[in-house]
């Protein structure tokens, strides 16, 4: 009779616990707003562009970006362009409406350049100059024609000619207008800006690697640099210790990013806590979380000219716009954020 009795009450126990749902379950059935994002297999496609390393192809590269970007916005196209923190670092520049490093030179007033300064300035600008007016004016030209080739128009240089620093000024701000008009055609795109680290332990700020600085963060295990940690487009992290995956993915909530793409010998596929990704690229074992939905990334080099052509697919911001999760009929409470992984904040 006792077995009977005890048996009753297991089962009513058991029968009792199926209301009761574990939190993973909660993550586990999910429907996305994207169409295009479907139970099965979904490749997110990543597109990468090589970035010159010759300051006058950057520029001409600039050129090329808007162009390609004025074409898709004609044709209404969306993307995923990895870019390398360089480019990335660049584009932020203009954001705040500063010029390039290799420009510092070409803005300071003629008459506070130093000797080693003017060194540079002869060693890069190589054209006839009037010495009437001194040194200060010679370098003062050099510094016109300087902006009169960023714009384009060197073949209106006259080097006998006194130019002024408001002459300077005028073309500098030439400059700074062409590349607002450039960002408001990328806040115009639909495009998913993904920042290719190929160092994630390099300390920029102070010019060294992690390690080989005597400063440890004891509260910055994985030795990835703060600085990156507040970049808040996705991120792809390439050569990255395979030890030090779990770890990094265990301060996941240190990292501005809602994305992060991190290279991997072992692992492929995404996880996700909170609403945030991360997702595996490169190796063979398969990760996801999403009841039904396989989501895998790949990479593929192109160029600005071919953006146009490259068939639309799915957006990686698009991850992140989903219903509300739901398991077992029960809804989250949690609410899910629009957000949108490029925005320069040029009106």
């Amino acid at each position: 009779m006792k077995k009977i009795l005890l048996i009753v009450a297991i089962t009513a126990s058991l029968m009792g616990c199926k209301s009761f749902i574990p939190r993973q379950d909660l993550y586990e059935k999910v429907e996305f707003k994207d169409e295009k994002i479907v139970e099965g297999r979904n490749n997110i496609d990543l597109y990468e562009v090589e970035f010159p390393e010759n300051y006058y192809e950057r520029i001409e590269f600039f050129k090329a970006f808007e162009l390609a970007g004025k074409k898709m916005l004609l044709e209404n196209k969306s993307l995923n362009l990895l870019v390398s923190q360089e480019l990335y670092a660049s584009l932020e520049k203009f954001k705040r409406g500063e010029f390039l490093d290799d420009e510092e030179l070409y803005i300071k007033t003629a008459s506070d350049l130093d000797t080693f300064q003017r060194a540079e300035i002869d060693s890069s600008i190589d054209v006839a100059v009037t010495e009437r007016g001194g040194s200060i004016q010679s370098y003062l030209n050099k510094q016109v024609y300087f902006w009169l080739t960023v714009t384009n128009k060197e073949g209106e240089f006259d080097g006998n000619k006194i130019y002024t620093e408001l002459d300077k000024q005028r073309l500098m701000e030439e400059v700074r207008n062409e590349r607002k008009e450039f960002f408001q055609v990328l806040n115009a795109m639909r495009l998913s800006l993904v920042v290719k680290i190929d160092d994630p332990y390099a300390d920029h700020s102070k010019g060294e690697r992690y390690w080989a600085s005597k400063e440890i963060d004891l509260f910055n295990p994985t030795g990835i640099s703060r600085e990156l940690q507040s970049i808040e487009e996705p991120l792809y992290l390439e050569n990255l210790d395979e030890k030090d995956i779990r770890e990094l993915v265990a301060v996941r909530g240190d990292f501005a990013t809602p994305i992060l793409i991190l290279e991997s010998s072992r692992l492929k596929g995404y996880t996700v806590s909170d609403g945030e990704y991360v997702f595996y690229h490169g190796g063979d074992t398969l990760r996801g979380y999403y009841k039904g939905y396989d989501m895998r990334i790949r990479i593929t080099e192109t160029t600005l000219e071919n953006l146009v052509i490259i068939e639309e697919g799915i957006l990686l911001e698009d991850v992140l716009e989903r219903t509300q999760v739901k398991a077992r009929g029960i809804e989250e409470k949690k609410e899910v954020k629009k957000q949108r992984s490029l925005d320069w904040g040029i009106q």
